[in-house]
């Protein structure tokens, strides 16, 4: 018995073994399965390879470098490793160009080769802005009368010559800059006339004012040393002197009077029989029957401000309800574009400017607005863009390639068509595309098809963004415009451009309109500049 198998021990120690007309249909169905997941696989890869061939991104070779040598009058003189494709503008901005640089051997827009030395040589004189003074704001009846007897058409931007008489009316005021950093502001029953704006014998700019009548603010800062204002009267001259000075003058028949707010004036009568020194929190009369400077401490009831509070109330209310939201876009090196958002006309004007618009006639030193901007930067630009414009610029934005990326991925991107060049070298399909990340950049590249139509995709972009925010698919918030801004160089505030966008969003039929500047190219020495046609250019913003 004990030799015997019960039948499960038999089952264990001997396991069925499954018979061969059985594993055939096992076999058959895995080779099935195979078949199965290998056509889906099959499948997938199709539609990943249409998929692709739509959404494909630019592909470009890796960049090579150059090595560059700047020497001379900059600040940060040395070699520089920089990517292929890099200009002399790139180059200079980062070695740090002075006041007293010379960059007239330079063609900024070219592309610096390998082993290329750039020497720098020093001008004998800083650079700098001619003396200039312009009409910013007024209400109430206003006169110029040019030195020929003809009236001048009034309007705010409006340059003021040399020998123009500036006359307010009863219940009128106005407002006046003088350079960027000073201002006069007339009071009623003002006359004012500009003797002298330019440069003297010892090369400083000089801005002479005659007061014949009436009451004026002074606000006199000096940008650089070689300046020099002075206000005449009939009765008593003032220089200003130090840094510059706050004060108000009341210019009548028989007399005159001063108050010194900040700052320090040189006094004297016309003859230099009598002179002192005013300073902050003195007043001086001088009578017009010959009796001594009569001095005494400066009155704080006289409040100037509350004098011309009506004019700062109207200009404040005149730019939040009408004034154009303008300012000067820079895509370094070389996109400068003026921007104007009309909100009493609902048209947004983008003018293109040519880095190489010629500026000689209103600075000393250098010659293109390009090297406006290597010397002193945005601020430094907009002064000359306001006085080719005929209008106020007070605004700038400086976008460099990081920031253009960071801006359209804040904006979720920009959809703009897509012509058969750019297409073609950015290995991507023809009619629209939502650019994204460096896309944008590459696609705005002149190395594609030449400046112009760079120029054409840069308007493009533009447009398609005005179109965006037209349409309300852009949407802007209070983080976004701080992401968009954060980093940049810009005097632009985030509660400004919500502001702005605010009161665009507001507004409907809006019309966005693209401009050249109006000129031609000549030749300046050894360079080529653009020469704007400076009468046809200011139309273009009151242009139908």
């Amino acid at each position: 018995c004990n030799d015997m198998e019960t039948p499960g021990q038999n089952m264990a120690n001997n396991p069925r073994k499954t018979p061969v007309s059985e594993r055939r249909p096992m076999r058959t169905r895995r080779v099935v399965r195979r078949i199965v997941y290998a056509v889906l696989l099959g499948a997938i890869a199709w539609q990943a390879v249409g998929v692709s061939k739509k959404l494909k991104t630019p592909s470009f070779a890796p960049e090579r470098s150059v090595t560059v040598q700047v020497k001379g009058d900059v600040s940060n003189p040395g070699m520089y490793r920089v990517p292929e494709g890099t200009t002399r503008f790139e180059i200079l901005k980062a070695a740090g160009v002075r006041t007293t640089s010379d960059l007239s051997a330079f063609n900024l827009a070219g592309q610096v080769d390998n082993s290329e030395n750039l020497e720098v040589g020093s001008l004998e004189k800083p650079v700098g802005i001619k003396a200039s003074v312009r009409l910013e704001f007024y209400f109430g009846n206003l006169t110029i009368i040019a030195p020929d007897g003809m009236q001048r058409p009034v309007q705010e931007g409006l340059t003021i010559n040399e020998g123009d008489r500036i006359l307010t009316e009863e219940n009128s005021q106005a407002e006046l800059s003088l350079n960027q950093f000073s201002r006069v502001d007339m009071d009623g029953y003002t006359e004012l006339i500009f003797d002298r704006i330019g440069a003297d014998g010892q090369g400083r700019g000089v801005i002479d004012a005659f007061q014949k009548s009436g009451t004026c603010w002074y606000r006199i800062a000096y940008a650089e040393k070689a300046e020099l204002f002075r206000v005449l009267t009939p009765l008593v001259n003032m220089s200003i002197g130090g840094q510059g000075a706050d004060f108000t003058v009341e210019a009548q028949y028989s007399q005159v009077t001063i108050n010194c707010t900040e700052g320090l004036l040189l006094v004297q009568r016309p003859d230099g029989t009598e002179e002192i020194n005013l300073i902050a929190g003195q007043s001086v009369t001088v009578h017009g029957d010959g009796r001594p400077f009569e001095v005494t401490r400066f009155s704080s009831e006289a409040s100037v401000t509350e004098r011309f509070s009506q004019l700062n109330r109207a200009r404040t209310e005149a730019v939040m309800r009408h004034m154009p939201f303008s300012f000067l876009f820079c895509g370094t090196p070389s996109v400068y574009y003026f921007v104007s958002v009309q909100f009493d006309r609902n048209i947004v004007h983008a003018v293109r400017l040519p880095p190489n618009l010629s500026v000689s006639d209103q600075v000393q030193g250098f010659t293109t607005l390009q090297e406006a901007f290597l010397y002193g930067g945005p601020a430094f630009s907009t002064t000359l863009v306001e006085r080719v414009m005929n209008t106020r610029v007070p605004k700038y934005a400086v976008f460099e390639k990081s920031d253009v990326v960071r801006a359209v991925a804040a904006l979720g991107g920009v959809t703009v068509g897509v012509d058969n060049a750019a297409a073609g070298a950015l290995n991507i399909p023809t009619g629209l595309y939502t650019f994204r990340g460096q896309e944008i950049v590459d696609f705005l590249k002149p190395s594609i098809s030449g400046t112009a139509a760079a120029a054409q995709r840069q308007v493009a972009v533009m447009r398609a963004l005005f179109d965006g925010l037209r349409s309300r698919s852009i949407v802007v918030n209070a983080l976004m415009t701080e992401q968009i801004l954060s980093g940049l160089q810009s005097n632009i505030q985030v509660t400004e451009a919500m502001r702005h966008y605010k009161n665009f969003t507001s507004r409907n039929n809006w019309t966005f309109r693209s401009h050249h500047l109006p000129g031609n190219s000549i030749r300046s020495g050894a360079k080529t500049v653009f020469e704007a046609d400076r009468t046809e250019s200011r139309k273009l913003l009151t242009s139908e």
